[in-house]
């Protein structure tokens, strides 16, 4: 029997998916979509790192990788380009 799921918006899709990196690491702490619709407002809608204009297309970071032990609280998330993600990689800044 199949189960139908319901279609997660996107930041309930990135809340989901950072949950469970973050019960993966032991992480402590926890961010919402409302968080991450937050640091937008707050971001001014720019990357946190090239402040260049995420027009809707971002990821969210952690400023201490989970890998290194930093946690799943708000203000350690950031929301960042895809490219300024990549480049960054598990290093923290």
């Amino acid at each position: 029997m199949r189960y139908a799921f319901k279609k997660l918006s996107p930041f309930k899709r990135r809340t989901h998916n950072a949950k469970y990196r973050a019960r993966k690491y032991n992480a402590t702490g926890i961010f919402t979509a409302r968080t991450i619709t937050n640091l937008y407002v707050k971001q001014r809608g720019n990357c946190a790192i090239c402040s260049i204009s995420l027009f809707g297309k971002f990821e969210t970071d952690h400023v201490i990788p989970l890998s290194k032990n930093g946690s799943n609280n708000p203000d350690n998330i950031q929301l960042v380009r895809p490219k300024c993600n990549k480049e960054k990689g598990c290093k923290p800044i």
